[in-house]
């Protein structure tokens, strides 16, 4: 299960269905040349990501990631509305799950105790036991609860490989 906000319900989709490359990442746009290669990470309906394949041509390749199951079922629809043949499917899991979260929880809570990073915190003065055992505590009760959420922030980052 995704935890958007905004979930995927056909509203939300349809409003992330009228954003377009230029509307959406217009930056990126005079660096693209056929043939490159792209990830698209939250691709939500496909929108963007068809905008950028037909921005890199037949030669190129956009990889279009998204956890939710109704977003790549638009995203497929997307791409079979504009006639492009490359759709290819990648299903992620999430650790959004009871099962999962406490799962990532607790290893989280381990690691705060006994790695590397504990090691460093301890040494350098910036953390005492008591404090780990609190960081780690806390790892346990986020895992536990069952609105646990993960936040990245969302940004671009143009790389040349």
């Amino acid at each position: 299960m995704t935890r958007y906000l905004h979930g995927h319900a056909a509203s939300a989709l349809a409003s992330h269905a009228t954003r377009t490359a230029e509307n959406s990442c217009g930056c990126l746009l005079p660096e693209l040349r056929p043939g490159m290669r792209l990830l698209d990470i939250g691709s939500g309906p496909g929108t963007i990501t068809c905008d950028l394949a037909e921005r890199v041509g037949g030669s190129g390749l956009v990889v279009g990631v998204d956890p939710a199951a109704d977003a790549v079922v638009a995203g497929r629809a997307e791409a079979a509305r504009r006639g492009d043949g490359r759709w290819r499917e990648l299903h992620l899991g999430t650790y959004a799950t009871g099962e999962l979260t406490a799962w990532w929880g607790g290893s989280w809570a381990v690691r705060v105790l006994e790695s590397r990073f504990a090691e460093e915190a301890l040494g350098l003065g910036l953390a005492d036991r008591a404090e780990l055992e609190a960081i780690s505590a806390a790892w346990r009760e986020w895992g536990a609860h069952p609105d646990a959420v993960f936040v990245i922030a969302h940004g671009e980052l143009l790389a040349r490989v």
